[in-house]
Protein backbone atom coordinates (compact mmCIF):
# COMPACT_ATOMS: atom_id res chain seq x y z
CA UNK A 1 0.00 0.00 0.00
CA UNK A 2 1.26 3.48 -1.16
CA UNK A 3 0.23 5.81 1.81
CA UNK A 4 0.95 8.59 -0.29
CA UNK A 5 -1.59 8.11 -2.67
CA UNK A 6 -4.34 7.61 -0.21
CA UNK A 7 -3.98 10.77 1.77
CA UNK A 8 -7.50 11.20 2.50
CA UNK A 9 -9.07 7.88 3.62
CA UNK A 10 -6.09 7.99 5.99
CA UNK A 11 -6.39 11.56 7.24
CA UNK A 12 -10.22 10.38 8.09
CA UNK A 13 -9.23 7.60 9.99
CA UNK A 14 -8.74 7.49 13.90
CA UNK A 15 -5.41 7.12 15.56
CA UNK A 16 -5.53 3.54 15.97
CA UNK A 17 -6.83 2.55 13.24
CA UNK A 18 -4.00 4.39 11.40
CA UNK A 19 -1.34 3.38 13.47
CA UNK A 20 -2.26 -0.29 12.93
CA UNK A 21 -2.10 0.05 9.07
CA UNK A 22 1.20 1.51 9.36
CA UNK A 23 2.29 -1.60 11.84
CA UNK A 24 0.95 -3.57 8.83
CA UNK A 25 3.45 -1.60 6.76
CA UNK A 26 6.37 -1.99 9.05
CA UNK A 27 5.94 -6.00 9.91
CA UNK A 28 5.26 -6.51 6.31
CA UNK A 29 9.13 -4.79 5.69
CA UNK A 30 7.61 -1.97 3.38
CA UNK A 31 9.59 0.56 5.23
CA UNK A 32 9.24 3.64 3.31
CA UNK A 33 5.55 3.69 3.52
CA UNK A 34 5.64 3.05 7.13
CA UNK A 35 7.33 6.22 7.11
CA UNK A 36 4.76 8.33 4.91
CA UNK A 37 1.78 6.83 7.62
CA UNK A 38 4.11 7.64 10.53
CA UNK A 39 5.12 11.39 9.85
CA UNK A 40 1.06 11.54 8.84
CA UNK A 41 0.42 9.91 12.24
CA UNK A 42 2.55 12.09 13.89
CA UNK A 43 1.29 15.74 12.69
CA UNK A 44 -2.75 14.86 13.58
CA UNK A 45 -0.90 12.89 17.01
CA UNK A 46 1.99 14.61 17.88
CA UNK A 47 1.76 13.61 21.83
CA UNK A 48 1.60 9.62 21.49
CA UNK A 49 4.11 7.74 22.61
CA UNK A 50 3.45 4.82 20.53
CA UNK A 51 3.82 7.30 17.36
CA UNK A 52 7.46 7.95 18.58
CA UNK A 53 7.99 4.29 19.13
CA UNK A 54 6.76 3.39 15.34
CA UNK A 55 9.00 5.81 14.04
CA UNK A 56 12.13 5.15 15.92
CA UNK A 57 11.68 1.48 14.47
CA UNK A 58 11.15 2.67 11.17
CA UNK A 59 14.02 4.29 11.03
CA UNK A 60 16.05 1.95 12.78
CA UNK A 61 15.42 -0.45 10.27
CA UNK A 62 16.51 2.62 7.34
CA UNK A 63 19.64 2.89 9.01
CA UNK A 64 19.06 6.37 10.26
CA UNK A 65 20.03 5.96 14.07
CA UNK A 66 20.45 9.27 14.47
CA UNK A 67 16.86 9.96 13.95
CA UNK A 68 15.59 6.94 15.46
CA UNK A 69 17.31 7.64 18.77
CA UNK A 70 15.53 11.53 19.07
CA UNK A 71 12.45 9.62 18.63
CA UNK A 72 13.02 7.02 20.86
CA UNK A 73 13.89 9.59 23.39
CA UNK A 74 10.58 11.54 23.25
CA UNK A 75 8.73 8.41 23.47
CA UNK A 76 10.06 7.45 26.53
CA UNK A 77 9.28 10.94 27.88
CA UNK A 78 5.56 10.94 26.93
CA UNK A 79 5.35 7.49 28.10
CA UNK A 80 8.22 6.36 31.01
CA UNK A 81 5.97 3.20 31.64
CA UNK A 82 5.30 1.78 28.29
CA UNK A 83 7.17 -1.40 27.81
CA UNK A 84 7.38 -1.28 23.92
CA UNK A 85 9.48 1.95 24.01
CA UNK A 86 11.98 0.17 26.30
CA UNK A 87 11.94 -2.68 23.74
CA UNK A 88 12.42 -0.50 20.63
CA UNK A 89 15.35 1.95 22.63
CA UNK A 90 17.43 -1.63 23.20
CA UNK A 91 16.70 -2.92 19.86
CA UNK A 92 18.59 0.62 18.14
CA UNK A 93 21.20 0.81 20.90
CA UNK A 94 21.86 -2.88 19.75
CA UNK A 95 22.22 -1.70 16.46
CA UNK A 96 24.61 1.40 17.34
CA UNK A 97 26.48 -1.58 19.25
CA UNK A 98 25.95 -0.28 22.55
CA UNK A 99 24.83 -4.15 23.72
CA UNK A 100 25.41 -3.80 27.23
CA UNK A 101 23.37 -0.37 27.34
CA UNK A 102 20.29 -2.12 25.45
CA UNK A 103 20.83 -5.15 28.19
CA UNK A 104 19.40 -2.62 30.57
CA UNK A 105 16.48 -1.29 28.21
CA UNK A 106 15.33 -4.88 28.01
CA UNK A 107 15.79 -5.01 31.88
CA UNK A 108 13.89 -2.06 32.07
CA UNK A 109 11.11 -3.42 30.10
CA UNK A 110 11.10 -6.91 31.48
CA UNK A 111 10.48 -4.76 34.87
CA UNK A 112 7.37 -3.25 33.52
CA UNK A 113 5.97 -6.58 32.40
CA UNK A 114 7.51 -9.70 33.23
CA UNK A 115 5.99 -11.69 30.27
CA UNK A 116 6.68 -9.55 27.74
CA UNK A 117 8.10 -11.94 25.05
CA UNK A 118 9.37 -9.93 22.47
CA UNK A 119 11.82 -8.12 25.23
CA UNK A 120 12.52 -11.75 26.38
CA UNK A 121 13.50 -12.73 22.40
CA UNK A 122 15.41 -9.51 22.03
CA UNK A 123 17.54 -9.35 25.16
CA UNK A 124 18.27 -13.57 24.35
CA UNK A 125 19.82 -12.36 21.17
CA UNK A 126 22.06 -9.71 22.79
CA UNK A 127 23.56 -11.77 25.58
CA UNK A 128 23.81 -14.70 22.86
CA UNK A 129 25.94 -12.23 20.41
CA UNK A 130 27.39 -11.28 23.77
CA UNK A 131 28.47 -15.02 24.52
CA UNK A 132 26.41 -15.57 27.39
CA UNK A 133 24.96 -18.52 26.01
CA UNK A 134 23.25 -19.60 29.77
CA UNK A 135 21.29 -16.44 30.22
CA UNK A 136 20.29 -16.27 26.68
CA UNK A 137 18.45 -20.06 26.66
CA UNK A 138 17.02 -18.58 29.82
CA UNK A 139 15.19 -15.96 28.12
CA UNK A 140 14.13 -18.42 25.10
CA UNK A 141 12.80 -20.93 27.09
CA UNK A 142 10.93 -18.03 28.91
CA UNK A 143 9.45 -16.76 25.61
CA UNK A 144 8.61 -20.28 24.51
CA UNK A 145 6.27 -20.67 27.82
CA UNK A 146 4.88 -17.90 26.94
CA UNK A 147 4.20 -18.86 23.53
CA UNK A 148 4.91 -21.81 22.49
CA UNK A 149 4.52 -21.16 18.70
CA UNK A 150 7.37 -18.05 18.95
CA UNK A 151 9.40 -19.84 15.97
CA UNK A 152 12.65 -17.34 16.68
CA UNK A 153 12.46 -18.16 20.05
CA UNK A 154 12.47 -21.35 19.05
CA UNK A 155 15.04 -20.89 16.43
CA UNK A 156 17.54 -19.02 18.47
CA UNK A 157 17.19 -21.41 21.31
CA UNK A 158 18.48 -23.87 18.91
CA UNK A 159 21.04 -22.58 17.66
CA UNK A 160 22.75 -21.69 21.76
CA UNK A 161 22.36 -25.48 22.49
CA UNK A 162 24.14 -26.23 19.48
CA UNK A 163 26.78 -23.73 20.58
CA UNK A 164 26.88 -25.81 23.80
CA UNK A 165 27.90 -28.63 22.25
CA UNK A 166 24.31 -30.01 23.03
CA UNK A 167 23.71 -31.65 19.90
CA UNK A 168 21.05 -33.61 20.67
CA UNK A 169 18.45 -31.25 21.98
CA UNK A 170 19.34 -28.96 19.47
CA UNK A 171 18.57 -31.51 16.52
CA UNK A 172 15.23 -32.25 18.37
CA UNK A 173 14.30 -28.44 18.19
CA UNK A 174 15.41 -27.80 14.54
CA UNK A 175 13.57 -31.40 13.40
CA UNK A 176 9.79 -30.01 14.58
CA UNK A 177 11.10 -26.53 13.16
CA UNK A 178 11.01 -25.29 9.50
CA UNK A 179 11.55 -21.65 9.54
CA UNK A 180 14.81 -19.75 8.22
CA UNK A 181 17.87 -22.57 7.47
CA UNK A 182 16.32 -24.52 9.92
CA UNK A 183 16.33 -27.86 8.13
CA UNK A 184 20.43 -27.33 7.29
CA UNK A 185 20.66 -26.71 10.69
CA UNK A 186 19.55 -30.23 11.39
CA UNK A 187 21.69 -31.87 8.87
CA UNK A 188 24.66 -30.23 10.75
CA UNK A 189 23.90 -31.82 14.13
CA UNK A 190 22.76 -35.05 12.77
CA UNK A 191 26.23 -35.14 11.77
CA UNK A 192 27.39 -35.09 15.53
CA UNK A 193 24.27 -37.40 16.56
CA UNK A 194 22.81 -39.56 13.75
CA UNK A 195 24.14 -42.64 11.41
CA UNK A 196 26.23 -42.11 8.52
CA UNK A 197 23.38 -43.32 6.45
CA UNK A 198 20.77 -41.21 7.65
CA UNK A 199 23.19 -38.28 7.72
CA UNK A 200 23.64 -38.91 4.06
CA UNK A 201 20.40 -39.15 3.47
CA UNK A 202 19.59 -35.84 4.82
CA UNK A 203 22.35 -34.10 3.37
CA UNK A 204 21.41 -34.96 -0.09
CA UNK A 205 17.82 -34.41 0.30
CA UNK A 206 19.18 -30.61 0.67
CA UNK A 207 21.36 -30.03 -2.45
CA UNK A 208 17.72 -31.76 -4.14
CA UNK A 209 16.30 -29.00 -2.94
CA UNK A 210 18.93 -26.55 -4.03
CA UNK A 211 20.42 -25.58 -0.78
CA UNK A 212 23.40 -23.69 -1.00
CA UNK A 213 25.02 -22.17 2.13
CA UNK A 214 28.46 -22.55 4.00
CA UNK A 215 27.58 -25.43 6.07
CA UNK A 216 26.48 -26.99 3.51
CA UNK A 217 30.02 -26.27 2.14
CA UNK A 218 31.79 -27.68 5.88
CA UNK A 219 29.83 -30.54 6.05
CA UNK A 220 29.99 -32.02 2.15
CA UNK A 221 34.24 -31.29 2.22
CA UNK A 222 34.36 -32.91 5.91
CA UNK A 223 31.83 -35.78 5.47
CA UNK A 224 33.79 -36.80 2.13
CA UNK A 225 37.21 -37.62 4.30
CA UNK A 226 35.45 -39.03 7.14
CA UNK A 227 33.41 -41.59 5.16
CA UNK A 228 35.90 -41.90 2.36
CA UNK A 229 33.29 -41.43 -0.29
CA UNK A 230 32.08 -38.73 -2.89
CA UNK A 231 29.32 -36.26 -2.09
CA UNK A 232 27.69 -33.01 -4.17
CA UNK A 233 28.20 -29.76 -2.88
CA UNK A 234 26.21 -26.97 -3.74
CA UNK A 235 28.12 -24.38 -2.19
CA UNK A 236 32.17 -25.39 -3.00
CA UNK A 237 33.57 -28.53 -3.65
CA UNK A 238 37.31 -27.36 -3.65
CA UNK A 239 37.64 -24.20 -1.23
CA UNK A 240 41.06 -24.05 -1.41
CA UNK A 241 41.18 -22.93 -4.33
CA UNK A 242 39.03 -19.64 -3.63
CA UNK A 243 41.72 -18.42 -1.62
CA UNK A 244 43.43 -15.18 -2.20
CA UNK A 245 45.83 -13.22 -0.20
CA UNK A 246 47.66 -9.69 -1.15
CA UNK A 247 49.12 -6.72 0.54
CA UNK A 248 45.93 -4.61 1.13
CA UNK A 249 47.44 -1.28 2.85
CA UNK A 250 50.35 -0.64 0.54
CA UNK A 251 51.62 2.09 2.26
CA UNK A 252 53.57 2.17 5.56
CA UNK A 253 52.12 6.09 6.93
CA UNK A 254 48.66 4.56 5.59
CA UNK A 255 49.04 1.45 7.81
CA UNK A 256 50.27 3.50 10.83
CA UNK A 257 47.21 6.04 10.56
CA UNK A 258 44.97 3.04 9.97
CA UNK A 259 46.17 2.11 13.39
CA UNK A 260 46.51 4.68 15.07
CA UNK A 261 42.63 5.32 14.06
CA UNK A 262 41.43 1.57 15.63
CA UNK A 263 43.25 2.02 18.91
CA UNK A 264 41.41 5.57 19.28
CA UNK A 265 37.99 4.00 18.85
CA UNK A 266 38.83 0.90 20.64
CA UNK A 267 39.45 3.19 23.15
CA UNK A 268 36.44 5.12 23.31
CA UNK A 269 34.01 4.45 26.07
CA UNK A 270 30.95 3.12 23.66
CA UNK A 271 33.58 0.50 22.14
CA UNK A 272 32.03 -2.69 23.99
CA UNK A 273 34.19 -6.15 24.28
CA UNK A 274 32.31 -9.65 23.83
CA UNK A 275 32.89 -12.88 25.68
CA UNK A 276 34.39 -14.95 22.70
CA UNK A 277 35.28 -18.47 23.94
CA UNK A 278 37.04 -18.87 20.38
CA UNK A 279 39.82 -16.33 21.84
CA UNK A 280 42.76 -17.38 23.70
CA UNK A 281 44.25 -14.73 25.66
CA UNK A 282 42.81 -12.19 23.18
CA UNK A 283 39.80 -10.43 23.01
CA UNK A 284 37.09 -9.41 20.28
CA UNK A 285 34.72 -6.13 19.62
CA UNK A 286 30.88 -6.81 19.97
CA UNK A 287 28.50 -5.86 17.77
CA UNK A 288 29.09 -4.92 13.91
CA UNK A 289 31.85 -2.27 13.20
CA UNK A 290 30.23 -1.27 10.27
CA UNK A 291 27.41 0.18 11.62
CA UNK A 292 29.67 2.78 12.83
CA UNK A 293 29.98 6.33 11.36
CA UNK A 294 34.01 7.08 12.61
CA UNK A 295 35.58 7.92 9.25
CA UNK A 296 38.29 5.07 9.20
CA UNK A 297 35.32 2.54 9.51
CA UNK A 298 33.38 4.27 6.35
CA UNK A 299 36.79 4.13 4.74
CA UNK A 300 37.95 0.55 5.65
CA UNK A 301 34.02 -0.77 4.70
CA UNK A 302 34.21 0.70 1.05
CA UNK A 303 37.71 -0.65 0.50
CA UNK A 304 36.27 -4.06 1.66
CA UNK A 305 33.46 -4.07 -0.11
CA UNK A 306 35.90 -2.88 -3.70
CA UNK A 307 38.11 -6.08 -2.60
CA UNK A 308 35.00 -8.65 -2.28
CA UNK A 309 33.73 -7.40 -5.44
CA UNK A 310 37.38 -7.88 -7.20
CA UNK A 311 37.25 -10.94 -5.78
CA UNK A 312 33.92 -12.12 -7.30
CA UNK A 313 35.13 -11.45 -10.51
CA UNK A 314 38.27 -13.23 -10.81
CA UNK A 315 36.21 -16.27 -9.87
CA UNK A 316 33.47 -15.58 -11.90
CA UNK A 317 33.83 -18.12 -14.50
CA UNK A 318 34.03 -20.77 -12.02
CA UNK A 319 30.69 -23.52 -11.49
CA UNK A 320 30.83 -23.48 -7.99
CA UNK A 321 27.70 -22.46 -6.24
CA UNK A 322 28.72 -19.96 -4.54
CA UNK A 323 30.02 -18.07 -7.04
CA UNK A 324 27.16 -19.21 -9.11
CA UNK A 325 24.79 -18.59 -6.60
CA UNK A 326 26.48 -15.24 -5.27
CA UNK A 327 23.76 -13.69 -3.35
CA UNK A 328 21.88 -10.46 -4.50
CA UNK A 329 21.41 -8.95 -1.38
CA UNK A 330 24.03 -8.60 1.32
CA UNK A 331 25.64 -6.61 4.30
CA UNK A 332 29.07 -6.36 5.52
CA UNK A 333 30.28 -7.48 9.22
CA UNK A 334 33.32 -6.41 11.22
CA UNK A 335 35.09 -7.06 14.24
CA UNK A 336 38.51 -6.62 15.64
CA UNK A 337 40.43 -9.02 17.39
CA UNK A 338 43.06 -8.54 19.30
CA UNK A 339 45.64 -11.20 21.09
CA UNK A 340 48.92 -10.94 23.27
CA UNK A 341 51.59 -13.58 24.59
CA UNK A 342 50.03 -16.89 23.57
CA UNK A 343 47.03 -15.83 22.24
CA UNK A 344 45.41 -17.86 19.20
CA UNK A 345 41.80 -18.29 17.58
CA UNK A 346 40.27 -22.18 17.76
CA UNK A 347 39.07 -23.33 14.09
CA UNK A 348 35.49 -22.25 13.21
CA UNK A 349 33.49 -21.25 10.29
CA UNK A 350 31.07 -18.73 9.74
CA UNK A 351 27.65 -20.69 9.34
CA UNK A 352 25.22 -17.78 8.63
CA UNK A 353 28.17 -16.22 5.74
CA UNK A 354 29.19 -16.17 2.19
CA UNK A 355 32.59 -14.87 2.17
CA UNK A 356 34.97 -14.27 4.95
CA UNK A 357 38.23 -12.35 5.45
CA UNK A 358 40.85 -10.78 7.52
CA UNK A 359 42.83 -7.06 7.19
CA UNK A 360 45.88 -7.80 9.50
CA UNK A 361 46.54 -4.06 11.00
CA UNK A 362 49.09 -5.24 13.30
CA UNK A 363 51.31 -8.61 13.12
CA UNK A 364 53.96 -8.85 15.72
CA UNK A 365 57.56 -9.66 14.41
CA UNK A 366 57.65 -13.38 14.33
CA UNK A 367 59.95 -15.92 16.94
CA UNK A 368 59.33 -18.28 14.37
CA UNK A 369 58.19 -19.12 11.24
CA UNK A 370 54.78 -20.32 11.95
CA UNK A 371 53.72 -17.64 14.84
CA UNK A 372 50.20 -15.94 14.41
CA UNK A 373 49.97 -17.71 11.30
CA UNK A 374 46.09 -18.24 9.83
CA UNK A 375 45.46 -21.84 8.62
CA UNK A 376 42.63 -22.77 6.71
CA UNK A 377 41.11 -26.90 7.05
CA UNK A 378 38.10 -28.43 6.47
CA UNK A 379 37.89 -29.72 9.68
CA UNK A 380 37.72 -27.82 12.65
CA UNK A 381 34.87 -26.53 15.74
CA UNK A 382 34.02 -30.09 17.39
CA UNK A 383 33.16 -31.73 13.81
CA UNK A 384 33.83 -35.63 14.43
CA UNK A 385 37.09 -36.62 12.83
CA UNK A 386 37.14 -40.05 13.87
CA UNK A 387 40.76 -40.75 13.44
CA UNK A 388 41.40 -39.30 9.63
CA UNK A 389 43.36 -36.53 8.39
CA UNK A 390 42.00 -33.54 6.92
CA UNK A 391 43.74 -31.16 4.13
CA UNK A 392 44.61 -27.74 5.61
CA UNK A 393 46.91 -25.02 4.58
CA UNK A 394 49.19 -22.33 6.09
CA UNK A 395 48.91 -18.27 5.48
CA UNK A 396 52.19 -16.45 6.42
CA UNK A 397 50.20 -13.44 7.46
CA UNK A 398 52.08 -9.60 7.94
CA UNK A 399 51.16 -5.98 8.75
CA UNK A 400 48.62 -4.66 5.72
CA UNK A 401 47.66 -8.12 4.20
CA UNK A 402 44.25 -9.36 3.40
CA UNK A 403 42.87 -12.60 3.13
CA UNK A 404 39.62 -13.73 1.79
CA UNK A 405 37.82 -17.08 1.35
CA UNK A 406 34.49 -18.81 1.13
CA UNK A 407 32.73 -19.05 4.64
CA UNK A 408 32.58 -23.10 4.50
CA UNK A 409 35.94 -23.33 5.47
CA UNK A 410 37.27 -23.85 8.96
CA UNK A 411 40.10 -21.29 10.05
CA UNK A 412 42.22 -20.88 13.18
CA UNK A 413 45.57 -19.09 13.85
CA UNK A 414 48.69 -20.25 15.39
CA UNK A 415 49.58 -19.08 19.04
CA UNK A 416 52.30 -16.13 19.02
CA UNK A 417 55.04 -16.03 21.41
CA UNK A 418 55.65 -11.97 21.82
CA UNK A 419 54.45 -9.19 24.15
CA UNK A 420 52.95 -7.42 21.25
CA UNK A 421 49.39 -7.36 20.75
CA UNK A 422 48.31 -9.02 17.54
CA UNK A 423 44.90 -6.61 15.49
CA UNK A 424 42.54 -8.32 12.94
CA UNK A 425 39.86 -6.47 11.36
CA UNK A 426 37.91 -10.11 10.48
CA UNK A 427 34.82 -9.50 8.44
CA UNK A 428 31.66 -11.45 6.48
CA UNK A 429 29.46 -11.15 3.35
CA UNK A 430 26.39 -11.67 5.05
CA UNK A 431 22.82 -12.53 3.23
CA UNK A 432 20.13 -10.54 3.94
Amino acid sequence: MDISMQPPNLMSKTHKELFDIIVGLYSRQLHDEALQGAELLLKQYPLYANTQNILSAIYSELGEFCRAWEHCKKGLILSPDAKENYNTTASILAKKNQLNAAVLFHNRALTLSPNYKQSLYNLGTILQSLGKFDQAITCYKSALKLDSNYQLARYFLGLALSEQGDHQKSALIFENLDFKDSKTRLVEELYFTASQQRFISEYKKLLQLGVSNSIIGALGCHAQVKFKQNLPNTFCNDPFRFIRHYKFVQSGKEQANLVTEVRRYLALPSTELRNQPLVSNGWQTAGNLFLGTEPFVIDIKKRILTAVSEYRNIFGKSNEGFIKNWPNNFHLKGWIIGMTTGGFLDAHIHKDSWISGSVYLSVPNKNNNNDGNLVLSIDGGDYPKEGEKFPETVIEVRTGDICIFPSSLFHYTTPIHTSEERLVLAFDIKIE
